[in-house]
């Protein structure tokens, strides 16, 4: 039966990251829809071979999200001080945008860099506003992961961040596990972010490394996932239909953004969420599968 037919709890939109198996991309797509999944996360490319495409088709999976950014060649990042190197970055990055609305991608994310310096945010923010508008035109929302390390590490300094950006197309990518890492309150961050939420990240670790085991081996545990899963069904749908505009920041170098007419982009039915798991930690489709049956008895489950 294809994935797209298997049955789900109302609202859930399930999904994995691809990377969270082993081997090709068209074997770990037909092993994610054999488990039951309806929805994939993959990495975006600035060109996707056709047997990629073949192979999504043929399982019924639907793609939920896109990784954007990953794997610039050296030196070509959002916040590089070098203009050829940050403009390279942007321009392969829509690359990859462009890659996801193709393959029916509602969202799309990245992560930040690591010049915490005034400047180098600056310039990450610059990139990240020409982003959102590319993607905009493609109706996909953009959304930035915080990440430990990074120069936003922490969720609710990156939602600060998104906020002083101002863009309508600027979301939050909350990264549970992470959380536990920079010690914040995965539910605190969902309420704390309301409509700017755009996607969420599941997985475990011991609270000091980014490991991505499996939900429940580590610090996390059932209470935390389920106040996470009820607070995101309770955001679902509550403004209704978006406008997406460009904001008009002048732009330093890349040229003057020109004004566009606004963009309806209806709200998703409820915020999109996947297992992000190290294929290597385990059984790794034990792990998805024990991750995809705890999530779905959760989501059942009375607040």
């Amino acid at each position: 039966m294809p994935a797209a037919l298997n049955p789900a709890p109302p609202n859930l939109r399930l999904s994995a990251l691809l990377t969270s198996l082993p081997g090709d991309f068209t074997a770990a797509v037909h092993r994610l829809a054999a488990l039951g999944f309806r929805y994939v996360d993959v990495v975006g490319l600035p060109e996707r071979p056709m047997e990629h495409t073949e192979a999504l088709a043929a399982s019924g999976l639907l793609v939920g999200c896109a990784s954007i950014g990953r794997a610039l060649p050296a030196g070509q990042t959002l916040d590089a001080e070098s203009l050829d190197a940050r403009r390279a970055a942007v321009e392969m990055t829509r690359l990859h945008i462009a890659d996801a609305a193709r393959l029916g991608a509602t969202a799309c994310y990245l992560v930040p860099g690591k010049d915490e310096s005034a400047a180098g945010l600056a310039r990450f923010t610059e990139s990240c506003s020409l982003l959102a508008d590319f993607a905009a035109g493609r109706m996909v929302r953009l959304c930035v992961e915080h990440v430990p390390g990074s120069a936003l590490a922490r969720a609710d300094d990156t939602l600060a961040w998104i906020r002083s950006v101002g863009h309508a197309n600027l979301r939050l990518l909350l990264d549970v596990g992470h959380c536990l890492i920079t010690g914040e309150d995965p539910l605190a961050s969902v309420v704390l972010a309301g409509p700017l939420l755009g996607y969420v990240h599941l997985d475990d670790n011991d609270g000091k490394n980014d490991l991505h085991w499996p939900l429940l081996r580590g610090r996390l545990t059932e209470s935390i996932l389920h106040n996470v899963l009820t607070a995101c069904r309770n955001l679902s749908g509550v403004a209704g239909a978006e406008v997406l505009r460009s904001p008009g920041m002048p732009s330093r170098g890349f040229g003057v953004p020109q004004p566009r007419p606004p963009i309806a982009c209806p709200n998703l039915e409820s915020v999109g969420m996947a297992l992000e798991l190290r294929p290597d930690a385990g059984d790794p489709e034990a792990n998805l599968r024990q991750g995809k049956e705890l999530l779905e008895r959760l989501h059942r489950t009375p607040a």
